[in-house]
């Protein structure tokens, strides 16, 4: 997956994850949710693997909230899950072969030695 971060701004990915997440909130029905969740992957993908360090350092120096997850594992975990309900299981694959942002960290870990709690 070619970087995002020559084209896709910090402020905008926060603002698009923001605008995602209060939609997914406010869906009317169990359908357009499930539809939403399934298009929001696009935008976990950028932030699992490239930006989730970076946007996470930038906001704790600028005192921002951090408008996305707290804990990396539990995100992983869900979005793991979605792929799978989704059968976008390529996603998944690529996350593990290609991850600069879980490159040492033990959640990558436990995707590559298949130890996640959801499968």
């Amino acid at each position: 997956m070619p970087s995002t971060q020559t084209w896709l701004d910090s402020a905008t990915l926060q603002k698009a994850i923001e605008l995602m997440n209060k939609a997914i909130d406010t869906a009317k029905t169990e359908t357009y949710k499930k539809r939403l969740l399934r298009e929001k992957l696009s935008i976990d993908l950028v932030l699992l693997k490239e930006r989730y360090y970076s946007l996470r350092r930038s906001a704790e120096f600028s005192g921002q909230k951090f408008c996305t997850f707290i804990d990396p594992q539990t995100f992983i975990n869900d979005f793991f899950a979605r792929c799978h309900e989704f059968n976008l299981h390529h996603l998944t694959t690529s996350i593990v072969e290609d991850s600069g942002a879980f490159k040492n960290s033990n959640s990558r870990a436990a995707m590559i030695h298949g130890n996640s709690s959801m499968w």
